[in-house]
């Protein structure tokens, strides 16, 4: 195989990896680029971030000023989707590309989403017994199981090549929206729960038979395998 050809080869198969893999968590978000937020209501606000509050690490209270000037407040129970500037937005963007309309994962009609925002949606989470905002990881396979940010995750060790480090760790912990119910998902628990969140997907549960072993680093594949291979 040609250097060439290998090159191609290389670049097809990342391509197809990073359709399958998260979108990076970010939690810096700058005060000074432009965000906004679409109500409950359906009411888009333009405006400039101020001051999160969190409950249990989730995003539960906004404060901002709007494009007009005008100061406000609001919970996470009036907003149905947050979209928030990063601190480093050129590097996020190397990073994005979706075209995944909105309307498709939240069924409203605002917009497309930006590759240079951070998007949040509203859920009420089961087991915390809190309405919040959650980050969205993966918004082009998001149908049947969407996988939110964990902002106290743990993380497992990175990995390396050659005794230098290439690869920071993945959370130990997602918030899952599975069913219309949302809660945390733990790595230590997946081979336990691996059937149950898959049970309707059996080609997909027939591939780990012969393997035996259930590998957290797979989630985002098994979800992007359940959500564009499975009835």
């Amino acid at each position: 195989m040609t250097k060439h050809l290998s090159f191609i080869f290389l670049f097809l198969f990342a391509t197809k990896a990073i359709c399958q893999e998260l979108l990076p968590p970010i939690e810096d978000f700058s005060k000074k680029k432009q965000a906004y937020l679409v109500k409950t209501d359906s009411t888009r606000i333009d405006f400039f971030l101020s001051k999160l509050y969190h409950k249990k690490g989730l995003i539960v209270y906004i404060e901002g000023e709007t494009t007009k000037g005008e100061k406000f407040e609001m919970e996470a129970d009036s907003v149905l989707i947050l979209a928030l500037p990063p601190t480093n937005s050129a590097k996020f963007t190397s990073m994005i590309e979706s075209s995944r309309s909105l309307d498709k994962i939240s069924q409203t009609n605002t917009d497309r989403l930006n590759p240079n925002l951070v998007y949040f949606f509203q859920e009420y989470v089961e087991d915390r017994k809190v309405t919040a905002l959650l980050q969205l990881l993966n918004p082009d396979f998001s149908d049947k199981i969407t996988i939110y940010h964990d902002p106290w995750a743990a993380e497992t060790m990175g990995g390396g090549f050659g005794g230098l480090p290439i690869a920071g760790g993945i959370d130990k912990s997602y918030y899952l929206k599975v069913a219309g119910k949302t809660k945390r998902f733990f790595k230590k628990n997946y081979d336990l729960e691996f059937e149950k969140l898959f049970e309707s997907c059996p080609s997909l549960i027939n591939r780990y038979k012969k393997y035996k072993t259930i590998y957290w680093n797979d989630l985002p594949r098994n979800v992007y395998f359940f959500d564009t291979k499975c009835e």
